[in-house]
């Protein structure tokens, strides 16, 4: 039987996420030397070898640390919810999120601002990258939830919609369609197109024109969502995107206008992510109400 405290756990979790013992004893105001003798110890309660460490290049997950990670973040879920059961303590601890990079910049800062504003005991650290990478983080336990678009899970996670963004096209700011206002997707399909070759926008675009039986002209394809913008404004071609920006000037000065497809195409939803627990810790329910405040959206 394993005997650790909880203590221990949530040093491992922390240093986990951290990735050096250094980063991590900042966050909990210890020393190195007492995060790592308690690091020890549950290891040798555990029975293996949770974390490498290596000399000026932090601490790795071993195989078994990979998975007990999960069960760690689990065990100290659990034990905030049995701890703030009853009371009106304010919400605090740590979280991690994870967000798609295309939309990072325009969920990221009103997610933060308001959860600071609202929670200011809730620490959160971000990161943006593809929706491939945070299903794994997500999985290992790297991330404790991100806002991705929808597409199909591990059984391991779970999600709830969020938001929701329906497809539009992106046109120079002279371009006839900018004056009109809306194009259909046959009109679409004879204009050179600019793909954003990231999953899972490729695949939405590519659903446009699959829905009405219709080739794509693909002329450029771009990784980059400032880049394919900066492509339109210079008339390169068209863009079929998700994500509004504020802006109609590209980033080296550029003009460029939005344009609605007709009939209006579905809809596609942005969702909170996360493993599967028993009930929601209470930091990324407050995360969550505040992203669908932050949209919009009601419960």
């Amino acid at each position: 039987m394993f005997t650790f405290t909880l203590r221990q756990i949530e040093i491992f979790v922390t240093v986990a996420q951290a990735g050096t013992f250094a980063a991590a004893a900042q966050r909990l105001h210890m020393s190195v030397s007492a995060l790592t003798a308690a690091t020890t110890e549950l290891e040798k309660a555990v029975g293996e070898e949770l974390l490498i460490r290596r000399k000026a290049r932090g601490v790795e997950l071993t195989a078994a640390g990979r998975r007990f990670l999960p069960h760690a973040q689990d065990l100290l879920s659990q034990a905030e919810i049995l701890s703030g059961a009853g009371d009106e303590e304010p919400i605090s601890g740590q979280l991690v999120l994870g967000c798609y990079t295309p939309i990072a910049s325009a969920l990221i800062p009103e997610v933060i601002t308001r959860l600071t504003q609202q929670y200011p005991q809730l620490s959160v650290n971000f990161t943006a990258t593809d929706q491939h990478r945070l299903v794994d983080m997500l999985v290992s336990g790297e991330a404790d939830i991100a806002l991705m678009y929808q597409q199909f899970w591990p059984i391991e996670l779970t999600s709830r919609p969020v938001s929701a963004r329906r497809p539009y096209v992106l046109v120079p700011a002279d371009h006839p369609w900018a004056a009109r206002g809306t194009v259909t997707v046959q009109e679409l399909s004879g204009e050179n197109l600019i793909m954003m070759d990231v999953h899972p926008s490729r695949v939405h675009t590519l659903a446009l024109f699959e829905g009405m039986n219709l080739p794509p002209k693909i002329r450029w394809v771009s990784q980059d969502f400032e880049l394919t913008r900066a492509l339109v404004g210079r008339g390169m071609g068209v863009a079929v995107l998700l994500q509004r920006h504020a802006s109609d000037t590209t980033m080296d000065g550029h003009n460029v206008a939005r344009v609605e497809v007709t009939p209006a195409p579905a809809p596609v939803a942005v969702h909170a992510v996360w493993r599967k627990r028993n009930r929601l810790p209470h930091q990324l329910q407050a995360l969550i109400d505040v992203m669908k405040d932050a949209q919009g959206l009601g419960t």
